[in-house]
């Protein structure tokens, strides 16, 4: 059976504890967000975490994504660095999971860079062809040996914190040691992945030619409209490649997602149109999930596995 994922925040949520004691960061969910993000320790009434950031954002406050920047690349840096391959812990869920799961592509809603750095430490990744588009990388002199190309794709539909768009190039101008910045015809895409460099040895950050682009101009931040983030030009191509992958599928799994109403515009593309007849939501409420999205898109196959990602890896992955 040919499958894919989707993946969504609930995918994260175990990784701190296959670490154990050594973790010090973890992933957030967006709950998580209230104190670290805006300081609060309950929502205003009738608000929710994605009102907070969309009204932040409308007051030009880039703070708060700074802070979730922050707190994804910790985890990064911290979390996926331990669980990767050669690093002590190789009997943990989520390399068990790559490893059974080895010819299929990831689509993720996720900001964070955890499925790359595990696929790149089981050499089935490479960041100039494994997000989808091309990207534009650096390598030292002497690189170890490499794959030649990703076996898995990994599809950051809300864009990726380690990949940002050049559109514009630099130019000779018209007089001796000046130069014209113009826009390219198509952008290019670059790899940078700041902090976090060490995680994904030996590829090295693609120095950028025009303005560089901070973590929170990178990614389409958690607010309650999306469609315009989702016009991002490195976006709009993730949803190609995505669309392209799910024609080819039978069955795809949703870990950890939510279909929240605020991100139909994120969902709907996948579900409504190119998608698979089959779709299998693992999560602990799976089947209230499946049952809402029976009635929405009743012409799909909605099945349930009620699981965390840990146990439903451990369990065998069960209907599937």
């Amino acid at each position: 059976m040919r499958t894919a994922f989707l993946l969504g925040a609930g995918f994260n949520v175990d990784a701190a504890a296959e670490v154990g004691y050594n973790a010090n960061a973890s992933y957030p969910l967006t709950r998580d967000l209230l104190k670290p993000c805006f300081g609060r320790a309950a929502l205003p009434t009738g608000l929710s975490v994605e009102d907070l950031f969309g009204r932040a954002l409308d007051e030009r406050n880039l703070e708060p994504i700074r802070v979730l920047s922050e707190l994804l690349m910790d985890a990064d840096g911290d979390v996926a660095f331990q669980l990767r391959h050669g690093a002590g812990r190789d009997d943990n869920a989520y390399l068990m999971f790559l490893r059974h799961f080895q010819a299929t592509h990831f689509l993720t809603f996720n900001y964070d860079s955890l499925v790359e750095i595990l696929l790149l430490s089981l050499g089935r990744w490479r960041p100039d062809d494994g997000f989808g588009p091309p990207v534009k990388i650096e390598l030292p002199l002497c690189p170890p040996s490499l794959p030649d190309r990703s076996t898995n794709l990994v599809l950051h539909l809300h864009g990726s914190l380690c990949v940002y768009p050049e559109k514009y190039r630099l130019v000779p101008g018209p007089t001796r040691n000046y130069e014209m910045l113009v826009t390219r015809g198509e952008p290019l895409f670059a790899f940078d992945p700041e902090a976090i460099g060490c995680c994904f040895f030996p590829f090295q950050a693609a120095l950028p030619k025009g303005r560089y682009h901070h973590l929170d101009e990178r990614i389409i931040a958690p607010i309650p409209n999306k469609a315009q983030g989702i016009a991002n030009v490195f976006v709009t191509e993730v949803y190609r490649r995505a669309a392209e992958v799910l024609q080819q599928v039978d069955l795809l799994v949703v870990v950890g997602y939510r279909f929240s109403p605020y991100d139909r515009y994120s969902y709907e593309p996948l579900v409504g149109r190119s998608s698979p007849r089959r779709i299998l939501i693992v999560a602990p409420d799976a089947s209230d999930l499946a049952k809402r999205l029976r009635t929405e898109y009743p012409a799909l196959n909605w099945d349930s596995a009620p699981y965390t990602f840990s146990k439903w890896v451990r369990a065998g992955y069960p209907s599937v």
